[in-house]
């Protein structure tokens, strides 16, 4: 099991037309907005839905760019339009060996992430520049701090903190901020920082 502070999740595909509503509506470019997935067991439900969540299971997603970009085109057809992000964990909670509970959990989150992400996930492609950096449990459906309210105050955000993609750029707030959502204890999760990547990045 890996137990490096960073971790690499690969590929991940983003609703386009997320936003903040504590910041006036700005575009949010983080790892909280998954595609609204439809009831694959509604046999109105197209057969590229099922297709993402075999990819998402088994891996394939986040592994290979090929599998991520005609997927994003095959659910922008049936969906809202979706595009690929990369996804880095660049900062994650310390180990609590005080604290047996708090240790479980974070193993548990950690053996979690490395089956799915299988052995390999490759580097960013060439053109996804940074979009900034989201505090996020790491379990799927993902809970940033930046969208939903709970673990972190957003009064404690200014919005004036936000890069125009609506997220951080600074990593050393970015920690503070995982630092409190973790203390918070907010539903039993583990928070880390991400790292977003993808095209059009400034």
């Amino acid at each position: 099991m890996p137990t490096s502070n960073e971790l690499a999740i690969g590929f991940v595909l983003e609703r386009r037309n997320a936003t903040l509503g504590w910041a006036s509506g700005r575009p949010y470019r983080g790892i909280d907005r998954l595609p609204w997935v439809t009831d694959p067991l509604d046999p109105q439900t197209d057969p590229v839905w099922n297709e993402y969540l075999d990819a998402w299971e088994d891996g394939a997603l986040s592994r290979d760019a090929a599998v991520a970009s005609r997927l994003a085109g095959a659910l922008s057809k049936v969906s809202d339009p979706v595009e690929v992000v990369y996804a880095n964990i660049v900062r994650m909670p310390p180990a609590h060996g005080a604290d047996p509970a708090a240790e479980e959990h974070r193993a548990r989150s950690l053996a979690w992430l490395h089956r799915r992400r299988g052995d390999v996930v490759p580097a960013a492609p060439t053109g996804f520049g940074s979009l900034g950096f989201d505090v996020s449990s790491v379990v799927p459906s993902y809970h940033s701090i930046l969208v939903q309210p709970g673990p972190v105050s957003h009064d404690k955000l200014p919005s004036d903190g936000l890069n125009e993609h609506g997220l951080l750029n600074d990593l050393a707030l970015a920690g503070r901020l995982m630092d409190e959502a973790n203390a918070s204890g907010y539903l039993q999760s583990m928070f880390a920082v991400f790292e977003l990547r993808g095209r059009d990045a400034r």
